[in-house]
């Protein structure tokens, strides 16, 4: 008897791994934009001068989360670009958010359907064709 693990065993442990990765990243995300939004609110309370909420995030991570939290998965450029302004306090320029939409699109980060995009794992479970509009 061997006590070498096959093939398909390490193939499959590889998945379990980057599963559970992905969702300590998911999770990792989450809790850096509550820790954005908590500390604006605390300092707005206080009456400390708030600074935007996360300056440092890119556009291409602006939108991946706003794409991941809002409240309906498939969304136009322009709703997007609220839900950005909403999440983040940021400003995104339609000018920068559609060719960065463009580019994600192309690198399968987002998916579009005529003038929505979704994240692709959203996408999934909330078909274009049953959304609420």
């Amino acid at each position: 008897m061997s006590t070498t693990p096959d093939l398909n065993a390490v193939k499959a442990r590889i998945k379990e791994i980057e599963n559970q990765i992905a969702a300590l990243d998911d999770e990792l995300e989450g809790l850096q934009i509550a820790e954005e939004v908590l500390e604006k609110l605390a300092a707005s309370s206080t009456g400390e001068a708030t600074k935007p909420l996360a300056p440092t995030l890119t556009v291409e991570e602006l939108v991946l989360g706003s794409l991941k939290h809002s409240k309906l998965a498939w969304l136009t450029v322009t709703e997007l670009r609220k839900v950005i302004q909403d999440f983040s306090g940021r400003d995104v320029p339609m000018s920068t958010l559609s060719p960065q939409v463009s580019s994600m699109t192309k690198k399968n980060q987002v998916v579009r359907q005529g003038a929505h995009v979704a994240l692709p794992s959203r996408a999934e479970k909330e078909k274009y064709e049953d959304r609420p509009f």
